[in-house]
């Protein structure tokens, strides 16, 4: 809407059409700028939690993947039949027979082939089209709780709205884009996975509005009116920029109860992010400085950080200000809104990112959440980076096409062949007219609805395959594709891959573990604690046991002496398993805590009763400066109700079946193995957390966070034990940590890596130093400046934080396995076999990748790994031989490729700025183009090459701005040498990709007239698979959206290789033998019908009349030609037992020009036998020519579909035969027609037989000594 950034600030008039309802006004501007909902609308929006937006949308947020309505089916169908040129022309020439000069037969002889096909296709496509609107109403009508009117109400997905506020749990999907408002984690922190949006397997964190987090219930987040300002719909996943207002009155808060102190925030719960999300390392480490809040308070303030400075400076209203009473009162009276309650009331702003928004198709993946829609139906991100199903047209329908403009060429030509030898006189075309109606057999329009019979009938063979269950075909128009397939594009996440991740091997200095020694470990662990508690400092529970700090000062556990550990296998075992528990930001939850929702339960603290929910809470008080009025001190408590709550707490801990949630899959797995050996990781939030070692507790405060990063690629966690002494424990890849290890007993480490890679494992490297108190207070002094630096704030912190990373020791190496979908390997080794590519497709990070590359075998043991991505480039100097001719006296490639990636291409105007951008792009091109050169003149067939977002996005795209010769031919040469790459290498793997990004790199194979197989199971798939010439979708475990975009649906990837070996195969083979089977019926019919015109002196005159020639083009050649779509050209178990004969099958030669050449001379040779034949043995009668001709052309069809026939099915020969008996019969119908007196004679029978095998036998004798002399491939595969 023009002008709102401008009207946005008058707070009256905002206020007034934001809740105003709709006008016919407001629907005619939303369709006009939405181009009637076919676009989404550009502008920003607010939204209130009443439902009320600005401007006003009319959004639908059903899926619709149909493709017709009641009123549009008739007329889109019937436009799509007539397009096709073969069925225009059918048409054209029916019209001609309704003028009495061009008639030549009845116009309903040749209307009702042609209503008989658009008919069949008619039903074809209703059948289709309402199967698409069954899934989609199964979709849409998908129940949501929704709060309306003081209780839920459940709502199907497609009536959701804008601004409702909607309940999900865990494991439900997530309907629409929301605004995450509350959750029943007590610090606002939700969990959810989005695997079917980026690919990625990490969970993603979210956080929840602070001010809504602090409200106890939905009711009284409703009764606070407030107003969402967001930016307008857009594709990207990864950053958001709004804000929040709460127009904060007096009755609001007496309605929302005033909550009692035991229900009040944490003032550093709601400001201090969570230790474990990527901007932990931008905060302040301080200890837990606990000031309890009033709510009513944490409304007065303001929270304003982190907003985008343009949206802001667009949407930035006055904060605690009143509007001026002067106002117009007429203005007031148009709307019954209380606009002035809010005029006066306080405005509470509070900042938002991609950190509070839920997308939507995201799995709430712990607790429960409350979430205000803010975009819904197109508009939806998921809905953004997704395309509508286009209509595909295969490589087969093309070569069809390819081969009817020859054949109508043909048909012309004999037209004027017969023109000649009268002439071109008066009228001339007239005859030209009745002989084009004449010959149109040439071309046949029966071969259209045979092969949509053909390929309904290929579709119900692979639903009926036991052997691939539950596959779906979704579409009947490229069946003949899966035998033709030259490349295969993968998704890696839940298509190769189960994201299931479990530990294989822990490794220590004097040996290794694997997840079936659980058992050993547990034993050689068990007297641990109690060894050192009799060394370390300890403290006696309620219960008798000793709970030890086993990480205090004088335990024998970590000596304090140069950070060096007791030469032990029990001490080395434990220090890994306490790695494992310790360094990761995972969070235990119980089943009874996943299936309660605690959001709308008010909180009764002082109640003693609740003491032994939380463990946390009667051990020992990690700051005794930490705590708030109400919280009970175990100290006031009686001995024996503390030993008492002691035991019932340990018990019910110990006793319970826990679960975990994280944003990494791999650290759920780490710490569920350290729970199997007995160190269990029982609570854990931003500020600490509690273990079990064999049943004794210990408490560790959380300091400090350093969170993982693709360029760090480590994480670090500072604790603080019960004693008050410091850990600092660290994991990351061998690269990084390698250098901060001291160098005794780690001398083995880079082996067992490479050994492990090598197996396909994902390695993590463990090590561990002790801090003083000095050190540590000295970090957070310069963390603390480094973190208010306005300028080079990342590289500050990371260099005060490699600070600690030195001197460490080295507790352990992991390798971690994600679990293959089953018969994967064998599967990709069959289709390799087959002469397909394979090419792995992903979003997730370059060495999880990579080691599924290796586990499913892209990749053999003695191949190479040659990889070109942001950090390969960031490594890349002169001396390191990396392009030497392009640094030259320029900034490093490190300081090109930060300044290329934070540039905003979109928004930056500076000429200076675009100019420094477009070199510093031409260099790091040149530096692309030296890589890609270097690896084309390497063994392309035997490496692997890896490739990242940023590299593909410039390889494809033209990033450079404006228009500049020199930089488009810079571009142009990578781009044909990226091509050229991908063409020569066997096996690609794309990391980091978007959604389009995977749609691109298909376009680009589609542009080298290759055939693509998609394949993938989640919604950023969904691009990809709808581009490719077939797509395939995995039906996955939340999502359907690539199930039901897809061409084909699979619940399991190995079932790929029947798919495309023995359906594809069977039906390309079938669809092109039955093609040339139709183009040589029509022909022969037109060289009889020229053979008869000539010797009448070319005379225009119909040698098959009547029904005969429907008859001949229909019902008597249809189901013996049928009878070669159940044909099998090689047995079941050869075709899957030899995958190399799908590699004939890419050649195309069932249909190509040479095929079709010989078919046509076959043609012309057996209609000119059985015409001169014919001409020759009949009786002196035109009735006894036409009985002769017709019934001869009818063995000679039987006889020449025999012989192509590989394989007799009892259809086959019941087809056969009634096919004889219709025949037989229609000479009893059509007795007009035909000479009855002259078929009574037994010499009819034998000249019929003379003729036919006159046509067919030099015909089957050539073929059966080509097959002899120069035998197919499959034959000397099966001999030998």
């Amino acid at each position: 809407m023009k002008g709102l950034e401008e009207k946005i600030n008058d707070n009256e008039w905002f206020l007034y059409n934001l809740e105003r309802p709709a006008t016919l006004r407001d629907r005619i501007t939303f369709y006009f700028h939405t181009r009637f909902n076919r676009r989404p609308y550009k502008s920003i929006r607010c939204i209130s939690n009443k439902g009320g937006t600005l401007p006003k949308l009319f959004l639908y947020n059903g899926l619709v993947n149909s493709k017709y309505n009641f009123f549009t089916f008739v007329p889109l169908v019937l436009y799509s039949q007539f397009r096709v040129f073969i069925n225009l022309f059918y048409l054209s020439m029916c019209l001609t027979q309704l003028v009495p000069i061009l008639r030549v037969e009845s116009p309903i002889v040749h209307l009702f082939p042609l209503s008989l096909v658009v008919a069949v296709c008619m039903l074809k496509e209703g059948i289709e089209d309402y199967k698409r609107h069954v899934r989609d109403r199964e979709h849409n009508t998908q129940k949501f709780s929704v709060y309306q009117k003081d209780d839920y109400v459940d709502v199907s997905a497609e009536r959701l709205k804008l601004g409702q506020l909607i309940t999900l749990k865990q494991g439900q999907r997530v309907p629409a884009d929301l605004l995450l408002l509350k959750t029943s984690d007590p610090n606002g922190a939700s969990f959810v996975r989005t695997d079917q949006l980026d690919g990625e397997t990490d969970w993603k964190l979210k956080r929840a509005v602070a001010t809504t987090q602090a409200m106890s219930t939905v009711k009284e987040i409703l009764s606070l009116y407030s107003v969402a300002t967001v930016e307008e719909p857009k594709d990207d996943f990864y950053n958001f920029t709004g804000k929040i207002c709460f127009y904060h009155t007096t009755n609001s808060v007496d309605q929302s109860n005033q909550l009692d102190d035991e229900n009040s925030v944490n003032s550093e719960t709601n400001s201090k992010p969570d230790p474990g999300t990527k901007n932990t390392v931008d905060s302040t480490p301080e200890l837990n400085n606990s000031d309890n809040t009033n709510v009513d308070t944490k409304l007065d303030t303001v929270v304003d950080t982190k907003v985008d400075t343009k949206l802001d400076t667009k949407l930035d209203t006055v904060v605690d200000t009143k509007v001026d009473k002067s106002r117009s009162k007429s203005f007031r009276k148009k709307t019954s809104i209380d606009v002035e309650s809010k005029l006066e009331s306080k405005r509470i702003v509070e900042s938002l990112n991609v950190d509070n928004i839920v997308w939507m198709n995201s799995i709430v993946a712990s607790g429960t959440i409350h979430g205000l829609t803010i975009y819904i139906g197109k508009d939806a991100r998921a809905c953004l980076n997704s395309k509508r199903a286009k209509m595909k047209y295969g490589l087969f329908e093309k070569e069809l096409n390819r081969l009817f403009i020859v054949l109508i060429l043909i048909m012309l030509v004999m037209c004027v062949m017969m023109l000649c030898p009268n002439g071109f006189m008066s009228m001339w075309y007239v005859t030209f007219l009745k002989y084009l109606l004449l010959f149109s057999t040439v071309v046949p329009l029966s071969l259209r609805i045979s092969l949509e019979i053909a390929k309904y009938v290929y579709n119900r063979a692979i639903v009926l395959d036991n052997k691939i269950p539950q596959t779906m075909p979704r579409t009947t128009m490229i069946p003949e594709e899966l035998g033709r397939i030259n490349y295969l594009l993968t998704d890696k996440t839940g298509t190769l891959t189960q994201n299931v991740i479990s530990l294989e091997k822990l490794y220590i200095t004097r040996g290794y573990y694997t997840n079936e020694d659980v058992n050993i470990i547990k034993d050689k662990i068990t007297n641990i604690p109690n060894t050192y508690a009799s060394s370390g400092n300890s403290v006696s529970s309620s219960s008798g046991n000793t709970v030890n700090s086993v990480l205090c000062e004088g335990s024998e556990l970590v000596i304090i002496n140069n950070n060096k550990l007791n030469d032990n296998l029990e001490n080395r075992l434990y220090l890994s398993l306490l790695s494992l528990a310790v360094c990761h930001n995972v969070r235990p939850i119980s089943e009874s805590e996943t299936a309660s929702d605690p959001v709308d339960q008010p909180n009764n603290s002082e109640n003693l009763v609740n003491l032994q929910i939380n463990p946390s809470d009667q051990l020992h008080n990690m700051d005794s400066n930490t705590g708030s009025d109400n919280t009970p001190k175990l100290d006031s408590i009686a001995d024996s109700l503390v030993d008492s709550i002691m035991d019932s707490v340990m018990e019910e801990v110990l006793e319970s079946d826990m679960d975990f949630q994280g944003s990494s899959p791999d650290e759920i797995a780490l710490v569920k193995f350290a729970n199997l050996c007995n160190v269990k990781l029982v609570e854990r939030d931003d500020y600490k957390m509690i273990l079990m070692v064999n049943g004794i507790p210990l408490n560790l405060r959380i300091l400090f966070m350093i969170p993982f990063s693709s360029e760090t690629k480590r994480m670090g966690i500072i604790v603080e034990d019960e004693c008050g002494r410091k850990h600092f424990f660290l994991k990351g890849a061998e690269v990084v940590v390698i250098p901060m290890l001291l160098p005794r007993g780690s001398v083995w480490l880079s082996e067992e890596c490479d050994n492990l890679a090598r197996m396909g494992l994902r390695t993590l490297v463990f090590a561990y130093r002790a801090i003083s108190d000095s050190e540590y207070d000295n970090f957070v002094q310069k963390y603390n400046e480094a973190n208010l630096s306005l300028y080079d704030r990342v590289k500050k912190i990371r260099k005060v934080t490699g600070t600690l990373e030195h001197g460490m020791l080295l507790v352990g190496l992991t390798g971690v396995r994600d679990k293959l979908q089953r018969n994967v390997g064998s599967t990709l080794e069959s289709l390799k076999n087959a002469g397909i590519k394979i090419w792995m497709l992903t979003g997730d990070k370059i060495d999880t990748a990579k080691c599924v590359a290796i586990s499913c075998g892209m990749i053999q043991k003695n191949n190479s790994i040659f990889q070109i991505s942001v950090d390969k480039l960031k490594q890349l100097t002169p001396e390191s031989g990396g392009a030497p001719l392009v640094v030259g006296s320029g900034p490093p490639i490190p300081e090109m490729i930060e300044f290329i990636s934070n540039f905003n291409t979109d928004e930056n105007d500076d000429f200076d700025a675009i100019g420094l951008y477009n070199v510093y792009l031409n260099s790091v091109v040149q530096v692309i183009t030296y890589e890609l050169n270097t690896f084309i003149m390497g063994p392309v067939n035997k490496t692997l090459l890896i490739l990242d977002s940023f590299v593909i996005n410039i390889a494809v795209n033209n990033c450079f701005l404006g228009d500049n010769a020199e930089y488009n031919t810079t571009f142009k040469t990578l781009r044909r040498l990226f091509v050229k790459s991908l063409l020569l290498a066997n096996n690609v793997l794309f990391c980091r990709c978007t959604p389009q990004m995977k749609a691109d790199i298909v376009k680009l194979l589609k542009s080298e007239n290759k055939i693509v197989c998609s394949i993938g199971d989640g919604d950023n798939d969904v691009p990809m698979i709808s581009e490719a010439n077939v797509g395939i979708g995995i039906v996955g475990k939340e999502g359907l959206q690539a199930s039901l975009s897809s061409d084909y649906s699979l619940v399991e990837f190995s079932h790929i290789k029947r798919l495309l070996l023995w359906h594809g195969r069977n039906s390309y083979k079938r669809s092109s033998t039955m093609s040339n089977f139709l183009i040589h019926r029509g022909v022969i019919i037109s060289v009889m019908q020229a053979i008869f015109s000539t010797i009448y002196y070319f005379m225009p005159i119909a040698f098959f009349q009547g029904w005969l020639l429907v008859g001949f083009t229909s019902y008597y050649n249809m189901i013996p030609i049928f009878c070669l779509v159940l044909d099998e050209e090689i047995c079941e178990e050869d075709v899957m037992l030899f995958p190399e004969l799908y590699v004939e099958l890419k050649k195309g030669r069932e249909l190509n020009i040479k095929t079709f050449l010989i078919w046509i001379w076959i043609s012309i040779f057996q209609g000119a036998i059985l015409m001169i034949g014919a001409i020759i043995l009949f009786e002196n009668s035109l009735v006894s020519l036409i009985s002769i001709g017709c019934t001869s052309l009818f063995l000679l069809e039987i006889l020449n579909l025999v012989s192509e026939l590989h394989h007799w099915h009892r259809l086959t020969i019941i087809g056969l035969v009634c096919t004889c008996i219709v025949y037989f019969y229609s000479l009893l119908v059509f007795r007009n027609n035909f000479d009855m007196e002259f078929i009574a004679r037994k010499s009819f029978f034998w000249k019929v037989l003379a003729i036919s095998m006159l046509g067919w036998l030099p015909i089957y004798v050539i073929k059966y000594l080509t097959k002899i002399l120069k035998p197919p491939q499959y034959i000397k595969l099966i001999v030998t």
